[in-house]
């Protein structure tokens, strides 16, 4: 699948085997195939940043704080709903993912994935992945997540990042994290990952059997420590500078 050079290819996702392709100022988007064949392409009123879907609807945003459900057929506004953060609105929502009923969004240059309910816009939850990003040249934001219904995993990663990172739900009261090697790494250790004591409490699950979380871990697999180590003295050093 080859873009033309005039378009700035932004989200992506699968729809009754066919993937959907936003671009981001062109305000145009794309449909193909698995095969990776266009199949046809349409026009819309928004930029293009992330998209999703319920099963119903096409999830879209424009990196303000608004998501726009779509009508998958004829890629027009169904309903638009605000997202807020402790009552505020939330702008540049990014990427979005669809997960157990429950919409998760990045934020532009925001080291944390926000949990949205998608019925009334409010954040019910905040995944804080500080931290996360390797250390290195062309390294930039947090962006990307993806699902793996199977397996109850999220895969998360960012703009020029050179590792794959996957997130795993394990029902009923942990939320483990899995980083920062390639899935076939040795089995990992535990390490608490920190939230802000001010954040929503984090919730996921079916809608109408949703659990508290009791807590959220990061999992730092063994043979990535140097690269944590390298994130601890990095930051200690900014620290100090200021």
């Amino acid at each position: 699948m080859t873009l033309s050079d005039e378009y700035f290819g932004e989200g992506i996702t699968e729809w009754n085997d066919k993937l959907i392709q936003l671009t981001w100022r062109n305000k145009k988007g794309f449909v193909y195939d698995k095969n990776f064949d266009l199949i046809q392409d349409f026009n819309f009123n928004i930029e293009g940043w992330g998209i999703t879907h319920d099963g119903v609807h096409l999830i879209v945003s424009d990196g303000s704080d608004k998501l726009f459900f779509w009508n998958p057929n004829t890629f027009t506004t169904v309903k638009t709903i605000s997202v807020k953060l402790n009552g505020s609105p939330l702008r540049f929502l990014n990427e979005l993912e669809y997960v157990n009923g429950y919409v998760l969004a990045n934020v532009w240059y925001q080291n944390f994935i926000v949990i949205i309910s998608p019925t009334n816009g409010d954040v019910v939850g905040k995944i804080d992945l500080a931290g996360l990003a390797p250390i290195g040249p062309g390294v930039d934001v947090l962006n990307g997540i993806a699902y793996d219904a199977v397996h109850q995993r999220l895969f998360v990663t960012g703009k020029q990042w050179p590792k794959l990172y996957h997130i795993i739900l394990q029902p009923p009261s942990t939320f483990l994290v899995t980083s920062s090697v390639p899935l076939s790494s040795p089995e990992p250790t535990k390490a608490p990952l920190r939230t802000s004591p001010s954040s929503p409490s984090v919730i996921l699950g079916h809608p109408s059997s949703a659990n508290r979380w009791d807590g959220i871990y990061i999992v730092c697999v063994l043979t990535a420590a140097v690269v944590v180590f390298s994130a601890i003295l990095f930051f200690g050093h900014s620290k100090k500078k200021k």
